[in-house]
């Protein structure tokens, strides 16, 4: 099951990739503006492959966050059902729903910032900030799962 829901991810993303590549959607940098934006060109093929990137842009961290209470929520399901012996302690859930809101919450937060800086109208230096701080939030989300897991999953460790 984990393996061929893991392909059947991969083949999403290498599709996606292939499909906005072809189409020549291609993430640029406004040096005017100072922020990253999708070139998808101006015929209504691009425009709507354009729509797509975006709504698949957010759509992808609201599914994550609903695989995520789905987990919570069977975790405590399975709960109910063990004896008092086996059953996972109350600060195991606390630490998958941590985790769960600190990943989710910086993926949110990247994806509105990157869809979002464009339309502030951001003048002079202070697109120059926006950006750093864009920045800084995508390292933060690169860097945030690895720390997560170590933090708070003792079969890591």
């Amino acid at each position: 099951m984990t393996f061929s829901l893991s392909l059947l991810v991969w083949t999403y993303v290498f599709t996606f990739i292939i499909a906005s590549n072809v189409a020549g959607c291609h993430k640029e940098f406004n040096k005017e503006y100072f922020y990253y934006w999708y070139n998808c060109g101006n015929d209504s093929t691009a425009n709507g492959i354009k729509q797509f990137i975006y709504i698949n842009a957010c759509a992808i961290p609201c599914a994550m966050t609903i695989m995520y209470i789905a987990i919570y929520i069977k975790i405590r399901v399975a709960k109910n059902g063990l004896n008092a012996s086996t059953r996972p302690s109350a600060n195991k859930e606390i630490r998958y729903l941590v985790q769960t809101v600190l990943i989710c919450l910086l993926i949110f937060v990247e994806v509105a910032g990157f869809v979002f800086i464009p339309f502030l109208g951001a003048q002079g230096y202070d697109r120059f900030y926006l950006n750093i701080m864009l920045n800084s939030i995508i390292i933060s989300n690169n860097l945030v799962t690895p720390i997560v897991m170590l933090t708070f999953n003792s079969e890591v460790k």
